[in-house]
């Protein structure tokens, strides 16, 4: 998995997200699924620098389930290549205090990356990104 450098401005959101708010424990890293589904995980707060450097791999297929949560194999991608894991990273300027929380807790949205860098071809906001271009 390819991990990635630390920009000095996202190394300072994350930073100073965590000197603001000292009292939480946990920031979920989330992404949405093409049925609305919010897939991801939870990070305790000394972890948060990992999901920033190397992110959280997930198998490329969270974009292709259906509502059932079944993958039909769309273009040989599922049970047919193995289903290979993407790597997800936080989108900047997405890491915000989660208000309705019962314990404070933080948020992170992320993006999914092919493991050499580039954009994942089936992640919904790279595929927004692309037909805006």
């Amino acid at each position: 998995m390819n991990t990635r450098n630390l920009s000095e401005s996202i190394a300072v959101e994350y930073q100073s997200f965590l000197d603001d708010n000292p009292d939480i424990r946990f920031v979920d890293g989330i992404t949405v699924d093409l049925c609305g589904l919010i897939r991801g995980k939870r990070y305790p707060r000394k972890d948060l620098e990992k999901l920033y450097t190397t992110g959280l791999a997930l198998p490329y297929t969270v974009y292709l389930m259906d509502v059932t949560g079944d993958n039909s194999d769309p273009c040989g991608r599922g049970f047919a290549d193995g289903d290979p894991d993407g790597v997800c990273l936080p989108i900047p300027g997405s890491l915000v205090r989660v208000p309705w929380a019962h314990e404070p807790r933080g948020q992170v949205l992320l993006s999914m990356f092919s493991s050499t860098g580039c954009p994942s071809l089936i992640d919904p906001r790279h595929v927004a990104n692309h037909v805006l271009k």
